[in-house]
């Protein structure tokens, strides 16, 4: 198998996996009410941001982060 093939698998594999390993995590903080500004292509603005041990789980409106929320999480109203 060539290299750049294995590495397209690897990728792939992992992208198809990564909204499992998502879900799976409970995020500790979710910030609400406020406007962030993603670095994607199109810089897109959304309303929260899901936060596990000081780092971004998701950037996302709110109705994608609930999901995300444990009994243990704290929500943070910044509006």
């Amino acid at each position: 198998m060539k290299a750049p093939f294995r590495s397209f698998v690897a990728l792939a594999t992992f992208l198809a996996g990564a909204p499992v390993a998502l879900l799976a995590q409970t995020a500790d903080t979710i910030y609400h009410n406020a406007r962030f500004v993603t670095v994607d292509a199109a810089f897109s603005l959304v309303n929260g941001l899901a936060v596990k041990d000081g780092r971004i789980l998701a950037a996302a409106d709110m109705a994608a982060l609930k999901p995300l929320a444990g009994p243990q999480t704290q929500f943070v109203d910044l509006g």
